[in-house]
């Protein structure tokens, strides 16, 4: 039979979960998906300003290609996710009509691009460079396996590249009490762990 405490710990629990549950799922991926639109609205509005000063036709190819490019990510902007992305690829896995079309597209696109003069060229490539990296960004952003395992990692290399800055780091974050106590605790357990082999 459970006691009183534990019945406030299992409450609390499902209550903090559910927390972490709406916001992470409604208000973060909703946040996610505004903040992945914006970025593509500014990237829409640097090719429009291309165009607008003379660099590139409006009716060009490469301009018409890559604002469609923009436009489509943001219209399926909610459904850029990786879950998304793995299902897609699992039941396209072997699509000979879509091989087809990119390549195709491709095709055009470095046949469009090519007509254009060094400097605009490099313009629209660089757009186009950070559209492919903003759908990158919101795939592992809005997965929360790709989130907390590319955070996890990340936080491990920053520790790492600042070697023994992270003991100081962590002293001046935690207090010398609290990285002294994990310190000796770890120390102790390791030791322990020797000894029992």
């Amino acid at each position: 039979m459970m006691n009183d405490s534990m019945q406030v710990v299992i409450l609390t629990s499902l209550i903090s979960l559910a927390g972490i549950w709406i916001l992470y799922f409604w208000l973060y991926i909703s946040y996610r998906v505004d903040s992945f639109r914006d970025e593509l609205f500014s990237l829409r509005d640097e090719l429009f300003d291309i165009a607008r000063d003379g660099h590139i036709d409006y009716n060009h190819a490469a301009y018409g290609m890559l604002r469609s490019h923009i436009n489509t990510a943001v219209k399926k902007g909610h459904k850029v996710s990786f879950t998304h992305f793995l299902v897609s690829k699992i039941f396209s896995y072997n699509d000979k009509a879509k091989a087809a079309y990119m390549e195709s597209y491709n095709e055009r696109w470095e046949s469009a691009i090519d007509e254009l003069d060094i400097e605009t060229r490099n313009k629209l490539l660089e757009i186009r460079r950070r559209v492919i990296t903003a759908i990158l960004f919101q795939l592992v952003l809005t997965s929360s396996f790709l989130f907390f395992t590319t955070l996890s990692f990340i936080i491990i290399l920053i520790f790492k590249k600042m070697g023994e800055n992270t003991y100081l780091l962590l002293h001046k974050w935690f207090g010398d009490d609290v990285v002294n106590d994990v310190s000796d605790n770890l120390a102790f357990q390791t030791l322990v762990g020797g000894y029992e082999d």
